[in-house]
């Protein structure tokens, strides 16, 4: 998903390099055979080459697509951002996303190792 992050906002910023993207927080839960996880991701944007408004919209369309199981209500606040004016033609913009995601976890017949597949949609 961080890749993914950092290709939606490529077309925004002047380098690739001004794009950072992470895993702030997460919270893991097994359920069954399934491991479900709350994260934080944070996208930092510098060096924007477009009104910070489009690339807000941006982040909500692809958010509103990508939010996961995310509830209704919790959908509404799962995404925040932070403009930091550098000067009148540079900003730089802080987004993060609260995203729910579902895994499949499969395990070898001896309970070795361990492969975990997203499940989408």
């Amino acid at each position: 998903m961080i890749h993914q992050l950092k290709t939606l906002f490529k077309p925004y910023v002047r380098s690739e390099a001004d794009i950072d993207a992470w895993i702030d927080s997460g919270n893991p839960y097994v359920i069954g055979k399934s491991l479900m996880t709350d994260e934080e991701f944070v996208v930092n944007l510098k060096q924007i080459s477009a009104d910070v408004h489009v690339v807000i919209v941006v982040a909500a369309l692809w958010y509103e697509k990508h939010a996961g199981t995310m509830s209704d209500d919790k959908r509404e606040s799962g995404i925040t951002y932070d403009v930091s004016i550098i000067n009148e033609d540079d900003y730089e913009l802080q987004l993060v996303f609260q995203m729910r995601r579902k895994f499949m976890i499969e395990r070898d017949d001896e309970g070795g190792s361990v492969n975990v597949y997203e499940c989408f949609g």
